[in-house]
């Protein structure tokens, strides 16, 4: 399975959802339940499908697993970061892109100058 570039995405869901199908297709017995097993979201088996559909969004602390769980760089970590906390922010889609390519216009400035 390749690994997807969480600097492609401007949604955690989609991210999210995209690695679900992706590992789903590797093997057809991986499921919402598997997935929020291996995060040790005992609390709620349902969690990762909740999260999908809409109906929660991930604590802090389900956000430090999901890095964990995707082994994310430390900018990966804020970038998902980031995307999680955009949509909490009640504002039009047009400035959450603007803030999102704000994002990577800082990222890219970060790594091309060492």
């Amino acid at each position: 399975m390749e690994r997807l570039n969480v600097f492609d995405y401007h949604n955690w869901q989609s991210f999210l959802k995209d690695h679900y199908q992706s590992k789903k297709q590797s093997n057809p017995n991986w499921s919402y339940e598997n997935w929020s097993r291996s995060l040790n979201l005992t609390a709620s088996k349902y969690m990762i499908s909740h999260m999908l559909s809409g109906r929660r969004r991930p604590s802090k602390v389900i956000t430090a697993q999901l890095c964990g769980f995707f082994r994310f760089s430390e900018e990966e970590k804020k970038y998902f970061k980031f995307l999680i906390d955009v949509e909490k922010i009640e504002i039009d889609s047009t400035m959450a892109m603007h803030l999102i390519s704000e994002v990577k216009y800082q990222l890219n400035l970060l790594y091309s100058n060492p």
